[in-house]
């Protein structure tokens, strides 16, 4: 971890002043590293599973790893559903976007009533396959080898399943040029 100055409180004349500022600033700093960590550890452990993909972030992206997403192939609503429910027996709540009814913070743009209907039929496409966890602090870095290591047995699982993806398409990259997510592919070579 990178080291940070906090400046002396000697130098500063008021208790609300710059150096509480830098302090705050400070502990933000470390919880957004402390929160990457994780992510980068989840990160790496599943982008070498086949099938499983994640998202390229780009590297001048600053972001705060507090959720880890990621897309299965071609599978159906079944398979989906299946994955989720047996993450979650063994402890790990995986949230799916093609789940028709809102989970926590996971929902899909057709469950807000608040917005005008709409048909996207590309996007249901992409949701329906995208799974999210979240990552708190709380959780340490052997929790999350562990949760990874979970999440990649289970999805080895539901891949032999039996279950033949809905199409033999090759799979595609979804570059930025399309205005779409980049997915990282799975170790498969595909």
């Amino acid at each position: 971890m990178p080291v940070v100055v906090v400046p002396s409180p000697a130098t500063h004349s008021a208790p609300n002043s710059e150096f509480v500022k830098s302090v705050a600033s400070w502990f933000e700093f470390v919880w957004i590293v402390v929160a990457n960590r994780r992510y980068q550890i989840l990160e790496q452990a599943l982008s070498d599973v086949a099938g499983l993909r994640v998202p390229l972030r780009p590297h001048e992206e600053h972001f705060v790893g507090s959720s880890f997403q990621f897309l299965a192939p071609d599978w159906d609503a079944v398979r989906c559903r299946a994955f989720v429910d047996a993450c979650g027996t063994r402890g790990v709540e995986v949230k799916w976007f093609g789940d028709a009814n809102p989970v926590g913070f996971t929902s899909r743009y057709d469950s807000w009533s608040y917005a005008p209907k709409q048909s996207l039929p590309q996007t249901l496409s992409i949701l329906s396959r995208l799974m999210d966890i979240r990552v708190p602090l709380s959780f340490s870095q052997d929790d999350c080898r562990q949760i990874a290591e979970l999440i990649a047995t289970e999805f080895r699982a539901a891949q032999q399943s039996g279950n033949q993806p809905k199409s033999g398409r090759a799979r595609r990259s979804l570059g930025k040029r399309q205005g779409r997510i980049q997915m990282r592919p799975g170790a498969s070579g595909s």
